[in-house]
């Protein structure tokens, strides 16, 4: 890698110049059909029970798969404004006619680590401090229902950031992913996730350091706006861990040339998919 984390987030804020919109708008359609899977899974399954819940996931799950087409349509579109190229919404719809069974396959393992990530949350929830919250309900003062409640809430709180915290481990090395099948239509889903976690590497904690000087931007957007300006910081963040990809790909020219002409090599360099026997770049030399 060549560039550091206030260039790929500099690099990002030029690509989506006067792009914002569209990636905005593609934002909110995947959004809302992340809303009306949901809508559907509680029309479904309206009723209690442990049989029902277990459907419920399952149908959940599924069409969560699903949405991931959207998700790689969107990296393309990232990938493409990145790029110097023109984008449509109809660009979002690009993996249901293309590759679909590539995304499927690698959204299948992905939506799989995401649900193994929330175990800790739900293993809070739903059997150690849901049933002891039930009793103190009908058996405690009003006082001490209160304070009930507030060790409920602290409690999930922390199983909450568990699951974050492990969702980003699980994640982290597969999110070049959708990138990768992309630029390589050749490429399968499993290879994908495999040469993703290959080409991030040791690269992983600047990845981590990326996510996290965001929390700023997040904090700030949440309470300071009410939530308006993520529609403003998301796409931000997203763009830039594009620009963290095609430096990983060696799209970025060295130093000495201005960074940010129109720089895109001929063939990605992908050094994870060099052919047996070549050398990979070195870490001060890589472009």
């Amino acid at each position: 890698m060549t560039r550091k984390r206030w260039e790929w987030k500099k690099e990002a804020k030029r690509s989506l110049q006067g792009h914002y919109g569209i990636m905005i708008l593609s934002m909110f359609v995947t959004y809302a059909a992340s809303m009306a899977a949901s809508t559907l899974t509680e029309r479904f399954f309206p009723e209690s029970g442990t049989l029902t819940y277990i459907l419920s996931l399952l149908f959940a799950f599924v069409v969560s798969v699903i949405l991931t087409l959207f998700s790689a349509g969107y990296d393309r579109m990232n990938l493409m404004l990145a790029r110097r190229e023109e984008v449509t919404l109809k660009d979002l719809w690009y993996f249901w006619k293309n590759g679909s069974d590539r995304v499927l396959t690698a959204g299948f393992v992905m939506t799989a680590l995401n649900y193994i990530s929330l175990i800790p949350n739900w293993l809070f929830h739903r059997m150690v401090e849901a049933p002891k919250l039930s009793a103190a309900m009908t058996e405690l003062s009003d006082a001490g229902i209160r304070t009930a409640v507030l060790r409920y809430q602290t409690n999930e709180l922390w199983s909450l950031m568990a699951s974050v915290a492990l969702q980003t481990l699980l994640f982290l090395p597969f999110a070049m992913v959708y990138y990768l099948l992309v630029d390589h239509p050749e490429m399968g889903g499993l290879e994908a996730l495999k040469n993703s976690a290959k080409m991030i590497g040791r690269k992983m904690w600047k990845l981590l350091l990326l996510h996290i000087s965001f929390l700023p931007l997040i904090l700030a957007a949440t309470f300071l706006t009410l939530g308006l300006g993520l529609i403003w910081v998301v796409p931000y963040m997203n763009m830039t861990v594009t620009e963290f990809y095609r430096d990983l790909n060696g799209e970025f020219p060295p130093h000495d040339q201005y960074f940010y002409e129109k720089y895109v090599p001929e063939q990605p360099v992908n050094t994870v998919l060099l052919n047996e026997g070549e050398e990979e770049p070195s870490e001060k030399g890589e472009q």
